[in-house]
């Protein structure tokens, strides 16, 4: 296996299971809070909005990453 790739398998590991670990326990805490009160209150919705702005962070992340180690 080529030093080249099994750096690029790794970082994906590492990255993809820090994502992982974080959305679960997002997710978690997101369907957990629609087990109190009722549906649409400002809670629930600022849930969804954090759970959003999360997706669109890791993306951006991501993003940057790329520009940064493209070679």
């Amino acid at each position: 296996m080529e030093p080249e790739f099994q750096r690029a398998l790794l970082i994906v590991a590492v990255v993809g299971t820090v994502i992982f670990v974080t959305g679960g326990a997002l997710l978690f805490l997101f369907f957990r809070g629609f087990g109190g009160a009722k549906a649409g209150g400002r809670k629930h919705i600022a849930l969804m909005v954090g759970m959003i702005a999360f997706i669109f962070a890791c993306c951006g992340a991501l993003f940057i990453y790329s520009l940064i180690f493209d070679r």
